[in-house]
């Protein structure tokens, strides 16, 4: 891949990035199967400090876009270059496990369910510090206090860290999940649908929360999501995808002002208003009669 095909103020550039999945599973899958086209020839640039929103209806495809740029998944074709902290530039999908690993520092994911992701019978000091433990980067009383001071980052007391998830409510749990992340201090967090298990009230408060670390740490964001009126509220730039494929891009005031592809004036359109005036003027900038192909 040519590196001259990443611009230089990009931190990732994914370039002609296709994922398949077998169509079976265990025993039903067959020798030939078909494979189901999950991405295909995915181009897209993730800007150093930037919040990329990334927005499309349930089986898109975004979730796994995530996923490959993290190395969760390996891909079928293309490439995922990422802009080292030296400088150099390197194609995730040509690394071995070694490398990366060492990759999966700086880019760190939060996934969707406070719950579920995580492990009830580990201690939050554990859960947060284990990745400090696993890399080698610190044990003991460093460890301790380095989660410690993540943990007041994240908007929780220090004298909490010794309880177990259960104690947590999911708007402090899904904060844990936070730390977690940050903990290895990343350069890319890739949000997974980070806010959509919590109300309304709590999701606000984690959305001020993730603006307020980025601005503090430096952090770029990938922000996937299918709810668009969370994506405007804290993504510079928002790429919808359909199908497997991007469809369109642009800077978040752009889209919701002028849309221009269908299926992102349909996502707009179910987007709740409870403002009946504001709500009229959104369906009559989402009509096709009205914006500009």
């Amino acid at each position: 891949m040519d590196e001259q095909n990443m611009p230089a103020s990009a931190l990732v550039s994914v370039r002609g990035l296709a994922k398949h999945f077998p169509s079976g599973s265990g025993r039903l899958r067959k020798p030939r199967a078909p494979v189901l086209r999950v991405l295909s020839d995915i181009n897209i640039d993730i800007i150093e400090g930037e919040t990329l929103g990334l927005v499309g209806e349930s089986g898109s495809g975004k979730t796994t876009l995530g996923r490959c740029i993290i190395g969760i998944h390996r891909v079928d074709a293309g490439a995922i270059l990422y802009r080292g902290r030296n400088g150099s530039i390197i194609d995730v999908c040509s690394m071995d496990d070694a490398r990366l690993r060492a990759m999966q520092r700086d880019v760190r994911m939060i996934f969707q369910d406070p719950f579920s992701s995580l492990n009830p019978r580990m201690r939050v000091m554990d859960i947060i510090g284990d990745a400090l433990r696993v890399n080698g980067i610190a044990r003991g009383t460093e460890l301790e206090d380095r989660v410690a001071e993540m943990v007041r980052r994240v908007g929780l007391s220090p004298d909490k860290m010794r309880r177990y998830p259960h104690a947590f409510s999911g708007g402090e749990r899904q904060r844990i999940n936070i730390a977690r992340a940050l903990i290895l201090e990343p350069r890319l967090v890739i949000a997974d649908e980070a806010v959509s298990a919590l109300d309304v009230s709590i999701r606000a408060q984690v959305l001020e929360l993730l603006k307020q670390l980025q601005a503090e740490l430096k952090l770029t964001y990938l922000f996937i999501s299918h709810d668009l009126s969370v994506v405007e509220d804290i993504c510079d730039r928002v790429a919808v995808m359909s199908q497997g494929d991007i469809v369109e891009l642009a800077d978040t005031d752009v889209m919701y002002r002028h849309p221009q592809h269908e299926y992102t004036r349909t996502l707009l359109r179910a987007v709740p208003i409870p403002d009946p005036r504001l709500r009229r003027l959104v369906r009559q900038q989402t009509s096709p009669d009205t914006t500009q192909e």
